[in-house]
């Protein structure tokens, strides 16, 4: 593809009309909260490890509180199930409140296919849940603050641990809106929404020559919660007898997490520039509203929420007249990527389960060796691999019709984020293809931690998405990246999922082929992604 050097389109800007020519937020370059006297790369306090430590302690204990009731959940599900089943068939089966229902009662083909369905809810709901999760935390963190939003979150997560352990408490009559309500607020509390908001806040305050590197490493760390919560979970259920237990630890975490927020986290959105993007908006939504009917304008408001779609659109460059396309070709990117790669972990679990009748302990085993190595990776080899190869990647930015600052040095990431996006992609696949052919729990675990070698897009790839515009709007336009991403797994179970039922009983790795087919063109749109169509100052 480096046979042909294309010439360089005039940078495309988003200027706001708002900035100064000279204004030192003005450039994607400059963190939001940096200032603007001192060069971000020699502040002792604007290094990406002040920023990462700020919002670590949030990503991991929320990671944690997230993920630790895990394997509990599902047993209480199948409580749950079951005790609704007899309450309609026979109502003498159901013990008083508090009290479990005996296994050997719950095992029935009825049942399992209720408990089924019902996971299918769950699932449904989580979809549900991450679209209109992102899309609520984004409004929220542009109007309100990342703060705002990430209070916001944690409440809704601790609400849901309350719902659930007040369902098991209560008489009949109760249950049902009590587990309904937890479904619902604990689609809306998931891992990835608490990751989104992290993320947005980490990028206000990091430089963009390190920005992979800080994403990169929070990932790692909230990793390293999934590892704590699958390792912990069951063993915490196991030894204490208490199905609550797990529970009332993760609202404990909710609590010193609102704490630690509410209390030691600074705002890294403040309200200047809150309102600069406000005053954006306005001038934009008084130049759009002659072109708007009666009704459009009418469903203006409700669709604020959604507004940040807008941003993916391939917008024209005033200068030359050309479209912008890098933001749309993330879009895709993003949707075929969570469509094929949404439902793999999913998939190999019920492979394990059902063919190889792993235990649960066995499950739990397989699972923390993927995401210790997806910490290993996140936490060091990504940051190095960045380090070492960042001067190869080094370029002097130039401009065609635009002019920049004489001798203007940009570390330009953008290429070496499309290649680790890339090679992060097909390693991943290509270990999912391997599993398929293992047949042995030792190579089965060796296919897994080579698995675990592939999460370095998820960084690489948002990056991509925060340099293609003013430091204003990138936490709008990474919700709209996650809104898309999250369309992709919404439709990933029905589309994997109907495969893997489709063909686990005769070719069950055929599912793998599909994900790597999907996944791998997904990347390969990436390649497409130009640095000279990222976000550059006006002057």
């Amino acid at each position: 593809m480096y046979a042909t050097k294309l010439p360089l389109p005039p940078p495309y800007t988003t200027r706001s009309p708002f900035m100064s020519a000279n204004d030192p937020h003005e450039t994607e370059r400059v963190p939001l909260l940096s200032s603007p006297d001192t060069p971000p790369a020699s502040s002792r306090w604007s290094r990406p490890i002040s920023a990462s430590a700020l919002i670590v302690p949030v990503a991991l204990l929320c990671r944690v509180a997230t993920l630790l009731p895990t394997t509990t959940t599902f047993f209480i599900i199948q409580q749950f199930v079951c005790r609704q089943y007899y309450l309609a068939h026979d109502p003498t089966r159901v013990p008083p409140p508090g009290e479990r229902i005996p296994s050997e009662l719950c095992a029935l083909p009825a049942i399992d296919e209720r408990y089924a369905a019902f996971m299918a809810l769950v699932a449904l709901m989580d979809g549900v849940g991450s679209l209109g999760g992102y899309a609520a935390l984004s409004f929220l963190a542009a109007r309100l603050g990342r703060r705002a939003a990430m209070v916001t979150v944690l409440c809704v997560g601790l609400g849901a641990d309350v719902a659930l352990i007040c369902s098991t408490l209560v008489v009949p009559s109760f249950e049902l809106p009590l587990f309904a309500l937890w479904l619902i607020s604990a689609s809306f509390s998931q891992a990835n929404l608490i990751a989104f908001v992290a993320n947005i806040y980490l990028v206000d305050l990091v430089h963009e020559d390190v920005r992979t590197t800080a994403l990169s490493s929070l990932a790692g760390w909230s990793a390293l919660g999934s590892v704590l919560s699958f390792s912990a979970g069951g063993t915490i259920t196991t030894r204490t007898g208490n199905l609550l237990a797990v529970y009332f630890i993760a609202g404990a975490l909710w609590i010193v997490g609102l704490l630690y927020v509410w209390l030691l986290l600074p705002e890294s959105f403040p309200k200047a520039k809150r309102e600069e993007l406000r005053l954006q908006r306005q001038v934009q939504n008084e130049r759009d509203a002659p072109r708007r009917g009666a009704l459009r304008r009418l469903l203006a408001r409700p669709a604020a929420v959604l507004a940040p779609l807008k941003h993916l659109a391939p917008a024209r460059d005033p200068g030359t007249g050309k479209r912008n396309w890098r933001l749309f070709l993330c879009a895709v990117h993003m949707f075929f990527a969570g469509l094929g790669g949404g439902y793999a972990v999913a998939s190999l679990v019920t492979i394990v389960t059902s063919l190889y009748q792993y235990t649960p302990r066995e499950t739990g085993y397989i699972l923390t060796a993927l995401s210790g190595t997806n910490m290993f990776v996140l936490t060091l080899l990504i940051p190095a691999l960045v380090r070492v190869l960042r001067p190869v990647y080094r370029r002097t930015s130039s401009s065609h019709g635009h002019s920049v600052a004489d001798g203007e040095v940009v570390e330009a990431t953008d290429r070496l984020d499309v290649h680790i996006a890339f090679l992060s992609w097909i390693t991943e696949a290509s270990a999912y293809i391997i599993f398929g052919f293992m047949r042995t729990r030792a190579t089965q675990l060796a296919a897994v931690i080579l698995i675990g070698f592939g999460p370095g897009y998820a960084p690489a790839a948002r990056s991509l998405v925060a340099a293609s515009v003013e430091p204003l709007k990138q936490g709008e336009t990474l919700g709209a990246i996650e809104m898309v991403w999250g369309l992709g797994l919404f439709v990933s179970p029905l589309v994997m999922g109907a495969i893997l039922s489709a063909t686990i009983a005769s070719v069950p790795q055929t599912v793998f082929y599909v994900q790597a087919a999907i996944v791998t063109s997904a990347a390969g749109i990436l390649l497409f992604v130009r640095d000279a169509d990222r976000y550059r100052k006006s002057v």
